[in-house]
């Protein structure tokens, strides 16, 4: 029987609270970002701010948004929103060069389609870039090449 999912050891991620949108792209030292990755289409909320353990996880499979999530929730994580991304990136760069890193807790609605943040490197694999990953149309499902970024509070 085929597990239901492959994910790497639990880290560790800060989301800092004092930080511009664009601050925090910088910091992440992207050869490129999407034009419509703006603080007005995904805010870093203060409940993305503190400290987070992550986990990758990969499904082995195409799976929907729902069911990705849905996993994730059972495996204790919630999907990764766009603070979570942006210090992802900018604190694990090398990551996002061995896979696309998709953070499905921020849904963003841009010219009636909907977007999530994608950490991922160029064709040529030598750039990191800032893109996002347009969502599929119901009942569609993501190709098992995308990674998805799992989060949860770490205990104070």
């Amino acid at each position: 029987m085929m597990p239901k999912e492959k994910t790497m050891t639990t880290n560790t991620l800060t989301v800092a609270p004092d930080l511009t949108f664009d601050e925090r792209i910088r910091l992440g030292n992207y050869h490129w970002s999407n034009i419509y990755l703006t603080e007005r289409q995904f805010p870093v909320t203060p409940e993305q701010v503190g400290s987070w353990k992550w986990r990758i996880f990969h499904f082995n499979r195409d799976i929907s948004t729902d069911e990705a999530v849905r996993l994730m929730n059972e495996d204790g994580f919630e999907a990764g929103a766009i603070g979570h991304i942006l210090a992802f990136g900018e604190q694990f760069p090398d990551e996002q060069m061995m896979y696309r890193i998709i953070g499905l807790g921020s849904p963003a609605m841009i010219n009636r389609i909907s977007r999530f943040p994608l950490l991922m490197q160029d064709d040529r694999g030598g750039r990191r870039l800032l893109n996002t990953a347009l969502a599929l149309k119901e009942g569609e499902e993501w190709a098992a090449c995308y990674h998805f970024l799992g989060v949860r509070r770490c205990s104070t």
